[in-house]
C-alpha cells in the first residue's frame, strides 16, 4: 500500500484502507487492488445496479414504484451496512441511493467509501453528533426511512 499511496487521491487511499479492514455482507467487498500506470485499480464485487437506478428504471418502464417490501429490504440491508461501519468506528459520510448497490438477488450493500472517516476515542467532541446518532438505532432507521421513502416515490 505504501508504494501505491504516492500520488493517489486521499479518497482512494481511504477507500482501500476501509474496504480492506471491514467485512460485512452489507458492505461492498474489495477483491483486490493493483497499480496501473500512474493510478490504481480497485476490483470490487459485481453489483447489478444501485437503488436510485433501480427505482428510476422501474418507474420509466412500468410507471410503477418500488414495492414496499423492496424498499424495506433495501433499508434493512443499508442499516446493517451502517451498523458494520459504525461498529468499527467508521462514518460513511456519503449515504445516498446511488451508493446503495444492489446485486442480482436484491441484496443491498454500501459502496463508495471514498468519503469515509475513521474516528478515535480522542475525537469524540469532534464527532459528538455522530456519536449521538450512531448510538441510537432508531435515528438511523428514521434517516434511512426518509432516504428510501424518497427513492420509492
Amino acid at each position: 500500500m505504501r508504494n501505491l499511496a504516492a500520488g493517489l487521491p486521499k479518497s482512494v487511499i481511504r477507500e482501500i484502507r476501509a474496504l480492506s479492514a471491514l467485512r460485512s455482507p452489507h458492505l461492498i467487498r474489495l477483491l483486490r487492488y493493483f497499480a496501473f500506470g500512474a493510478g490504481v485499480v480497485l476490483v470490487l464485487e459485481y453489483m447489478a445496479s444501485d437503488a436510485l437506478k433501480l427505482a428510476k428504471t422501474l418507474s420509466q418502464r412500468t410507471g410503477a414504484r418500488l414495492p414496499l417490501a423492496a424498499v424495506r429490504s433495501l433499508t434493512r440491508d443499508t442499516v446493517e451496512g451502517l451498523w458494520a461501519l459504525h461498529g468499527k468506528g467508521v462514518m460513511h459520510r456519503d449515504v445516498k441511493p446511488g451508493n446503495v448497490l444492489v446485486d442480482s438477488d436484491g441484496r443491498a450493500v454500501l459502496g463508495d467509501l471514498g468519503m469515509a472517516r475513521v474516528y478515535q476515542q480522542g475525537q469524540v467532541r469532534r464527532f459528538a453528533k455522530f456519536e449521538r446518532i450512531s448510538s441510537k438505532r432508531a435515528h438511523i432507521l428514521q434517516y434511512m426511512g426518509i432516504l428510501f421513502f424518497n427513492v420509492a416515490l
